[in-house]
């Protein structure tokens, strides 16, 4: 057993990697190192489903040769040993010629074929092929478990040796591939049990330090890494062993109620901190065990003040709840007569809009006199033109009976009863020109009465628009104060209920300050205990540690 030197040196190894990795046993492609030719058998060391470390197992390729390959009977039969992707371990016919190469360097493509076509199948199979020379070989592969791999065996032989005896080369087929099995489970167990030998009784260490038992001794046998593991593990088990003692008698000190603490042995490395936070620990429970104490002694002080405030605030609360009746009493007086005012402004409201419409309607009928009179006056007018019409036309009338007297004089005797239709005509055109002049000088009257009553009617609206308008200003000013009044009311509402609540509030205070006041009697003798309680500890002052 040999160690390997540094972590670092070996641990991207594929015996090392891969083993790590994989948690399982594996087995390296062959390899040259010191001029020997090799393979490695790597085993994890696994504990609580981590690996641990790796135990290998290097195995000169020249063992091989023990196996029996040729013999009189099969002379040109040789055995060739294959890792699981088809890299030569041993060739017993050339030692050198195919080791390391893969065997698709050595077949062509449709040979390496039919038998990568058996292998697939992970089963014992036989396959024909050409050798270089052209000679026909029967290859028999056989598998060989190589911890999880499966490496194979192969039994080649001439097809003219094979037809000699098919049963007896089958026969030694199997008999060379139990050697080879057994010959590597042999080194590599004996190898194996070699090196867990030790190992196993750190694990067992382990196993009791699991269970609380740290009576632990360990010896090393042996001085390489497994040796000085032992020995590390044993000296780890004791230091622990004497901080869990000695955390021990701390923690049943401070159970005692004796914070006066100091470490008997030495707390190395990490363990350090943890002497750190326990003092740090055992430090805050000190002041905070004092400044309870002096908090305790201030509330036994500050306990009686508060008694005193307390019954100080029942008879001010029993004051202040004899005014805020008399305030509720007030407040519901208010309330009523302001709601009476606003129901009184609500009635004067609605009377003033009543007001309102009426000016309004007249208003509109004022209107329609004046629209009316402005019609009668346009028709007077037209009447004096047609007056006018009749007057020029009595005048002409009157002309022509002038001229026809003037004809009828002329006329003579002939021309008298013409005369007398023209004195006719004359003084009914006179009295048509009269009745004209009449009727001019009633219609100019009427014109000037309508005139008249147009501009009295024009004034009299005029002023029922102004108090049209002053009657809108009293229905909105009257309107305000409803609203002012309704507020008003609704205020003193929530005025009475805060004052309700006030109230409330006061009786609430009242019982609050008499429990308050038992409370700070009882305080006080809580406090007192506590005092008691805290005198009995022996606080830390912050001894040398």
């Amino acid at each position: 057993c040999q160690s390997y030197g540094a972590y670092a040196d070996y641990s991207s190894n594929d015996y090392y990697k891969k083993t790590a990795e994989s948690k399982k046993a594996y087995f390296t492609n062959p390899y040259t190192e010191n001029g020997v030719k090799m393979i490695t058998a790597s085993y994890p060391i696994v504990y609580n489903d981590e690996v641990q470390g790796v135990i290998t197992v290097d195995i000169n390729i020249k063992n091989f040769s023990q196996l029996e390959c040729d013999t009189d009977k099969y002379p040109t039969m040789y055995v060739d040993i294959f890792t699981d992707d088809s890299t030569f371990v041993y060739d017993s016919e050339d030692e050198d010629a195919y080791y390391g190469k893969k065997l698709t360097d050595v077949l062509d493509a449709k040979q390496y074929a039919k038998i990568q076509k058996g292998i697939d199948t992970g089963k014992s199979f036989a396959v024909n092929t050409r050798r270089d020379n052209g000679s026909q070989v029967s290859r028999f592969y056989t598998p060989i478990t190589a911890g999880e791999q499966t490496w194979w065996a192969v039994s080649v032989l001439n097809k003219s040796d094979l037809n000699k005896n098919t049963v007896k080369l089958v026969v030694i087929m199997v008999i060379i591939s139990i050697l080879s099995i057994v010959l590597i489970v042999k080194m590599a167990s004996s190898q194996l049990f070699k090196n867990i030998k030790p190992i196993e009784k750190v694990v067992a260490a382990s196993q009791q330090l699991r269970t609380g038992d740290f009576n632990i001794e360990i010896r090393a046998e042996s001085e390489d890494e497994i040796g000085k593991l032992s020995e590390a593990f044993s000296d780890a088990a004791g230091t622990l062993k004497g901080i869990i003692h000695d955390l021990k008698d701390v923690l049943q000190q401070m159970a005692d109620n004796d914070f006066a603490i100091a470490p008997a042995v030495e707390y190395p490395g990490d363990f350090e901190s943890i002497k750190q936070s326990l003092f740090a620990v055992v430090s805050d429970l000190s002041n905070t065990l004092s400044e309870i104490n002096i908090v305790s002694e201030q509330v036994a002080a500050n306990a009686e003040n508060i008694s005193e405030g307390a019954q100080s605030l029942t008879e001010g609360a029993t004051d202040q709840a004899s005014s805020v009746e008399e305030l509720q009493a007030t407040i519901s007086n208010v309330s009523e007569e302001v709601g009476q005012n606003a129901e009184h402004a609500r009635a004067a409201n609605e009377m003033a809009q009543n007001v309102g419409d009426e000016i309004t309607n007249t208003n509109i009928s004022m209107q329609q006199v004046v629209e009316a009179m402005e019609v009668i006056n346009s028709t007077s007018m037209q009447i004096n033109s047609i007056i006018s019409s009749i007057d020029d036309i009595a005048s002409q009338t009157n002309l022509l009976a002038l001229n026809a007297s003037i004809e009828a004089a002329r006329a003579g005797e002939a021309g008298k009863g013409f005369a007398v239709v023209a004195t006719q005509v004359g003084e009914l055109a006179t009295q048509s020109a009269e009745a004209a002049r009449n009727s001019t000088e009633l219609i100019a009257n009427t014109i000037q009465a309508v005139e008249q009553g147009k501009n009295l009617v024009d004034e009299a609206a005029g002023k029922l628009v102004v108090a049209a308008g002053k009657t809108n200003d009293l229905v909105e000013n009257i309107g305000k104060i409803t609203t002012a009044s309704e507020n008003q009311a609704d205020a003193l509402s929530q005025l009475l209920l805060a004052a309700d609540q006030i109230a409330a509030v006061v009786q609430e205070n009242t019982a609050m300050a008499e429990e308050s006041s038992a409370s700070s009697e009882e305080l006080a003798a809580q406090a007192a205990k506590l005092k008691e309680l805290i005198d009995v500890f022996n606080l830390y002052q912050g001894q040398n540690q």
